[in-house]
């Protein structure tokens, strides 16, 4: 029995190539092989477009450079820790906050690269494979649309984008394939331009976390064909890896190509180990076959008997991503391509730096759509002043500019933080106006909602928080008995009955939340405040099932570099211990990590998550006594 995932090298010589050949083509000849493709495919000529990787590395240095300016002088660390920042930085990310400073046509500028009508040798071989009814169906995660043009001289094929609900025929005669396009399209159609409504490019559009519409359609194809040709991927994102381990029941195999020019000599690389521990987790039978993509394909379509149609005989051009340089050329987009790094910093000193800098410009402050950006960003940035927060979103939603639902939905939320957390004591005695506040912003929101649902509606449906706020209406209300159980944690395990009155409420506002929205509850984040409060409330949980799945939340976590959501993960496995009436030193252990990750990584919510953690130290083991605490406390505040 070998040891998943099994690694070949394709090679004449070895036994073992003849072995994978003959196992594909019996995955054909049945039907059940599923091609799942990346843009590694559409490199090679002469299709020539650039993969992901070419298209990142402009945009990380143009936002590298904008935001050097403003700290290059002043912090050696800072700028250091900028640059290892921007090194992580998506695709989806940067287009996002671009967007947002520089309007939607930037995306669309920017990927247009892609728009390309010349397809290589890698899309005739899986459109003929598709002529002769060997595969029926394949999911890509490019946009462009060559191989739609590759089989259109076949016969029909039909493109589904599940995050726009869309989808369109190319060719004509029976349908023969089915091309899924999680992440969206370009539009074929008789003008010179392609349309790009279908296009999904930025993270408001994809979403942060895998969205069900893409779920849906990926699982019923892959239970009629379960056997996973994986090309041209480098398992580089986080909305969709997710769904192929979440499938991995249903999957009989995962055949996975490291493409690699000189299989002989080639040596391991980040995105190999990378694939190698994903298909580890997946416990299922796995391969990497290192070899020449099209070689490989070439050496399947021989042995089914399949005829490959010639490529197009004019060329294209070796594609490069467009010129990025305008993002800094003047003081004014140095500004604006600054504030946009910032958006995505993660790391509370770096980014919180750099929006003080930013505060000084008089551009911003003359700009009301960049002001609103700015000021909702730094407030976030100094996400432990719930005071400052709510000042600056007096701002933004006096602004009414962009999202006046969002922006409506969080300022109502700081002034619910104000009643969770009400430190110092005097907050106490504005709790009801507090909580007017709230329920006023909250109605905002709710009905602003129904007057923004046309421009809603061309978003997906977020695992996240819901395009409706009127469907998230239980989750935010019931935050405050949850925080107040938390308070009481404050008298240790004295207060026991007291943190479960709270508990028991916040649960009961939980689960009408969950009968409300059941795809926001079941998504990471908001499960685990919810398992949080069964465990208060004294209710018995499977340790077994619970621990599988924090587990699986943490891998994806460690995807995102999301280690702010991983102390959260922590903090739950110290709950679970609690429960099991483990040993004090057990659980201490892990709300030390829970607070390694919190002060290692500088979040910008470090203060109260080390409040929290404090809280559930006082409360689980006793520790420290009553007096550290309260000066520990208000250390702290």
């Amino acid at each position: 029995m070998p040891k998943w995932p099994e690694k070949v090298i394709f090679d004449a010589s070895d036994k073992r190539t003849f072995a994978i050949v003959s196992q594909l083509k019996s995955a054909a000849c049945s039907g059940q092989l599923i091609p799942w493709t990346g843009a590694g495919i559409s490199v090679d000529p002469p299709a020539n477009l650039p993969d992901g990787k070419q298209l990142e590395n402009p945009l990380q240095k143009a936002l590298c450079q904008a935001a050097h300016s403003f700290i290059k002088h002043t912090d050696k660390v800072l700028s250091k820790d900028l640059k290892k920042q921007i090194k992580t930085f998506r695709l989806e990310q940067m287009l996002e906050s671009l967007q947002r400073v520089y309007g939607r046509n930037f995306v669309m500028d920017y990927i247009k690269v892609l728009d390309q009508n010349i397809w290589n040798k890698n899309h005739a071989m899986l459109a003929a494979l598709a002529n002769s009814g060997f595969i029926s169906s394949c999911v890509t995660l490019n946009f462009d649309c060559l191989l739609e043009l590759a089989h259109a001289s076949f016969g029909r094929s039909k493109t589904i984008c599940p995050l726009k609900n869309d989808s369109f025929c190319t060719g004509s005669g029976p349908l023969q394939l089915e091309i899924i396009k999680p992440h969206g399209s370009f539009y074929l159609n008789d003008s010179e331009n392609r349309n790009p409504d279908l296009l999904c490019g930025a993270i408001s559009e994809i979403g942060d976390r895998p969205s069900n519409a893409n779920r849906q359609v990926i699982r019923q194809a892959i239970i009629q064909c379960p056997i996973v040709l994986i090309i041209g991927y480098s398992n580089h994102d986080w909305d969709i890896s997710p769904i192929l381990f979440e499938l991995r029941k249903e999957l009989n195999h995962i055949y996975w190509i490291e493409h690699s020019d000189n299989p002989k000599k080639h040596k391991p690389n980040t995105r190999e180990i990378r694939v190698r521990e994903l298909l580890k987790t997946f416990s299922i039978p796995s391969t990497i076959i290192i070899t020449n993509t099209s070689s490989l394909l070439q050496n399947l379509t021989k042995e089914l008997g399949v005829e490959i149609p010639p490529p197009p005989n004019n060329v294209g051009e070796q594609r490069q991503p467009p010129d990025t340089s305008f993002l800094i050329e003047t003081q004014k987009n140095r500004e604006q391509t600054a504030l946009a790094t910032s958006l995505i910093l993660r790391h509370g000193t770096t980014r919180r730096f750099l929006m003080n800098e930013l505060l000084k410009i008089d551009t911003f402050k003359k700009t009301p759509s960049l002001n609103a950006v700015l000021m909702k960003a730094t407030g976030m940035t100094n996400y432990s002043n719930v005071q400052e927060i709510t000042e600056r979103m007096k701002s933004v939603t006096n602004l009414n500019f962009r999202n006046t639902t969002d922006d409506n939905a969080w300022h109502g939320y700081q002034y619910l933080r104000k009643v969770i957390r009400p430190w110092p004591l005097t907050n106490i005695f504005f709790l009801p106006l507090n909580i007017f506040r709230a329920w006023r912003y909250f109605q905002r929101a709710i009905r602003y909602s129904t007057t923004e649902k046309h421009e809603v509606n061309t978003q997906p449906e977020r695992d996240y928080i819901s395009s409706s706020v009127t469907k998230a209406r239980f989750f935010y209300p019931a935050q405050v008995p949850h925080g107040w159980a938390e308070n009481f944690m404050f008298f240790g395990k004295s207060a026991k009955p007291f943190v479960r009155l709270f508990a028991w409420l916040s649960l009961h506002l939980y689960r009408k939340a969950e009968q409300d929205n059941k795809t926001m509850m079941t998504s990471e984040y908001f499960w685990m405040r919810h398992l949080q409060a069964r465990i208060l409330a004294g209710h018995c949980i499977n340790r077994k099932v619970v621990e599988k799945h924090l587990l699986e939340i943490d891998n994806f976590f460690c995807d995102l570099h999301d280690d702010a959501h991983k102390m959260t993960v922590y903090m739950c496995q110290a709950f679970i211990e609690s429960q099991s009436n483990s040993s004090d030193d057990s659980i201490s252990k892990l709300l030390d990590k829970a607070e390694e990750a919190i002060i290692s990584h500088e979040r910008f919510d470090r203060q109260e998550a080390l409040i929290r953690v404090l809280l559930y130290r006082r409360y689980f083991t006793n520790q420290p006594s009553l007096t550290k605490a309260i000066a520990n406390i208000r250390t702290l505040v």
